[in-house]
C-alpha cells in the first residue's frame, strides 16, 4: 500500500510539474480557445521554437482580439513573415512569469522579440467600491491568467500586442499627422523627457485637431513659448494610464498633469474619452508610457 501510494504522489508531481498533460505553449493556446494566435504560430514556422523545453511565458491573444484588428493589420500580419516573426514573438518571454497582481504594475520585461512588454495592475472602483483588479500587458487585459504547458505558463489577452516604435518622442516623429505637436514639444524644451525613462501618458492631438482650433489662435499659439507650454503640457501627465486603467481612481478619474490642471478621464464599453472627448486612437504602446491619439484639444477644465 504504502509503495502505490508513493507511486500516486510522484505521478501527481510529474503532472504538476509538466502542466497540462504534456502540451506544450502553442497546443494550450489552441486547447484554451486563443486558435487565431496557435495558426499564425504555425504560418510563421514558430510551433516547433516554442515547444522547446523553457520556461517560457506566451501571451496570447483570444480570437475576438483579432477580429478587432483593422484589415491593413490583418493584411501585414498574413502577406509579411518578418512582420509576423515579430509580433508573434513579441508575445513570448524567455522566463515563466505567473500573474502577481500586488507587485507587478510597471514592470518591464525583454521579450523573445527584443523590446519589453510593460505590466500595469489597476484597481478598479465604481462609486468609491473596489470591484476587482485588472492586470493588463501593453494595455491590453488578461483575461485568463497561469495557465500552465508543460514548457512554461501562457496567459490569455483581450487585445493583440504590437512592438513599440521607440519612446514617446519617437513615436511622435513617426507620424505625419502629428507634425504640429511634435514640433511644439520640442520648441518648449520637453525632448528629455519624453525621451527618457517615464512612464508617461500623453493625449496627442493630431495636425487635423490643431487645425480646428478658432480663427488665428494655432498662429498665436505657436509664436507664444509660455501658452504653447501650458497647452502642450496638460496634455501629459505622469505614470502609465492605459484606458484599462481609467476606473482604477476611488473618488475621481481624474489625471493631474505637468502643467496645473487634471483631465477628467472615462471608459465604456466602447470608447474612452478624456474630458468627455472621445478618444480617436487609444492604448498605442511606446517603450516609456503610452500615448493617446485625440481629435481635439485639451484645455482646462474650470
Amino acid at each position: 500500500m504504502a509503495s502505490l501510494l508513493s507511486v500516486t504522489i510522484l505521478f501527481y508531481s510529474l503532472y504538476c510539474v509538466n502542466g497540462q498533460h504534456g502540451i506544450a505553449l502553442p497546443e494550450l493556446a489552441s486547447k484554451i480557445g486563443a486558435t487565431k494566435f496557435a495558426k499564425l504560430i504555425d504560418v510563421a514556422s514558430l510551433g516547433q521554437p516554442l515547444t522547446a523545453p523553457g520556461p517560457l511565458t506566451m501571451f496570447a491573444p483570444n480570437n475576438g482580439a483579432f477580429s478587432k484588428l483593422s484589415p491593413d493589420l490583418m493584411k501585414l500580419l498574413n502577406t509579411n513573415m518578418t512582420e509576423l516573426v515579430n509580433v508573434l514573438l513579441y508575445h513570448v518571454l524567455n522566463e515563466e512569469l505567473r500573474i502577481d497582481n500586488t507587485t507587478q504594475n510597471d514592470m518591464l520585461i525583454g521579450t523573445l522579440a527584443g523590446p519589453s512588454i510593460r505590466i500595469n495592475v489597476y484597481n478598479v472602483y465604481i462609486h468609491q467600491k473596489l470591484i476587482h483588479t485588472v492586470t493588463t500587458v501593453c494595455g491590453k487585459a488578461v483575461v485568463s491568467a497561469d495557465n500552465v504547458a508543460n514548457n512554461g505558463v501562457l496567459h490569455v489577452l483581450k487585445g493583440v500586442l504590437f512592438p513599440p516604435p521607440g519612446n514617446i518622442l519617437t513615436a511622435l516623429r513617426k507620424c505625419p499627422e502629428l507634425t504640429i505637436l511634435t514640433k511644439g514639444l520640442i520648441d518648449i524644451g520637453l525632448t528629455d523627457i519624453l525621451e527618457g525613462d517615464g512612464p508617461l501618458t500623453i493625449f496627442a492631438p493630431t495636425n487635423e485637431a490643431f487645425k480646428k482650433l478658432p480663427g488665428d489662435m494655432l498662429q498665436k499659439l505657436m509664436s507664444n513659448m509660455t501658452a504653447l507650454e501650458e497647452v502642450l503640457t496638460y496634455h501629459i501627465c505622469d505614470g502609465t494610464h492605459f484606458t484599462q486603467g481609467f476606473r482604477t481612481k476611488k473618488y475621481s478619474d481624474l489625471l493631474l498633469m505637468l502643467s496645473t490642471g487634471w483631465v477628467a478621464v472615462n471608459v465604456t464599453d466602447t470608447y474612452a474619452t478624456a474630458n468627455n472627448i472621445k478618444i480617436a486612437y487609444p492604448d498605442i504602446n511606446v517603450s516609456n508610457g503610452v500615448v493617446h491619439g485625440m481629435d481635439s484639444v485639451l484645455f482646462p477644465l474650470y
